[in-house]
């Protein structure tokens, strides 16, 4: 007599763990995403110092060495008034590490640099696989200064946070900023982030493969995530409107950008003849008019790149940037030199 076919044993706990599992992931997905809905984020009107009537000023002179292939600088203006600055040294030898340095600008010179966090750290700190650090944001806030990276490997890219009560003198564990419902870890930095009338920050973030488009993180004072903002496809939206560009700025190239004391604009980055020529320009309140590029530095074959601009509590602007992948080199002007600078 032939024997019936054998069914499968139990096939109903099989399907109920994998309908358990389902339901997880989209009670996670949405526990993370259902918030309490916030008022709308208004950004901050920025404080500036009354412009001085100042002689031309220019200083300019190199941040002391730490080795390795050097950029990505970020200033920051502290709560006492003095400049700081982070910068990334990137491992340039089998078996070094990426490091994030420190140094703080002291009666006109830079104090000796000192590590704030490596890619062996934030290994061990996150109990991740990270290969290399990218992208630093130095910004001061409310008392503290906070340090925004990203740090990769194993095909993640992850932001990670840390923050400092003492000037930078001491600095938290690095904890990692989870960004996506379900912890995909593809998001990247693009600029300083903007105060917050209710004291959080807008932290701008870079389209992913995820996301194209763009979108900030609305943290508070602590640097913890309150919210999620995508910017909308019809942009500009309020409180946004649209800023022209200057025809010589290399827009696929790193910019920054800050408003000056007199009100206007203050735009650096590369021009469109490539990384060698690192320029500034002026542009009016509104940013619709943008005045002929100032040439900060131009070498053929060079690599002047990734700038930062922050104000100082006398009006003057300090620059930083990458040079040559060899240093950091800083320039200290006024809007007099500016205005006067040879175009």
């Amino acid at each position: 007599m032939p024997r019936a076919p054998s069914l499968p044993k139990n096939p109903a706990p099989n399907l109920l763990h994998w309908l358990a599992a389902v339901t997880f992931v989209l009670a996670l997905a949405a526990a993370f995403w259902r918030a309490p809905q916030l008022p709308p984020g208004a950004f901050a009107e920025p404080s500036a110092p009354a412009v001085p009537t100042q002689a031309p000023l220019l200083r300019h002179g190199m941040l002391p060495g730490v080795g390795g292939l050097l950029g990505a600088p970020s200033l920051t203006r502290l709560a006492d008034g003095r400049m700081a600055i982070a910068w990334l040294a990137q491992a340039d030898a089998p078996r070094h590490h990426d490091v994030i340095w420190f140094s703080t600008l002291n009666d006109g010179n830079w104090s000796e640099p000192y590590p704030v966090v490596s890619s062996e750290d934030a290994a061990g700190k996150l109990f991740a696989h990270i290969r290399h650090l990218a992208d630093p944001i130095l910004f001061a806030h409310d008392g503290a200064v906070h340090l925004w990276f990203t740090a990769g490997g194993a095909g993640a890219r992850r932001i990670v946070h840390t923050l400092s009560d003492d000037g930078g003198r001491h600095w938290q564990a690095p904890a990692r900023l989870t960004t996506s419902p379900l912890g995909i870890a593809d998001t990247g930095l693009r600029k300083a982030p903007l105060p917050l009338v209710d004291g959080g920050l807008g932290l701008p973030l870079r389209p992913t493969s995820i996301s194209a488009r763009d979108e900030w993180l609305r943290l508070d004072a602590d640097g913890r995530i309150v919210g999620k903002i995508r910017l909308p496809d019809d942009m500009p939206a309020a409180p946004w409107h649209p800023v022209s560009r200057p025809d010589t700025l290399a827009d696929d190239r790193p910019q920054a950008l800050i408003r000056l004391a007199s009100g206007r604009l203050l735009l650096a980055g590369n021009t469109t003849a490539g990384t060698g020529t690192l320029a500034v320009w002026v542009g009016n309140a509104d940013g619709s008019a943008w005045q002929a590029p100032r040439i900060i530095e131009a070498a053929a074959d060079a690599d002047f790149s990734a700038p930062s601009l922050a104000l100082a509590v006398d009006a003057g602007i300090h620059l930083a940037y990458g040079w040559r992948q060899q240093g950091i080199r800083h320039l200290r002007f006024n809007e007099s030199w500016l205005d006067g600078a040879p175009q």
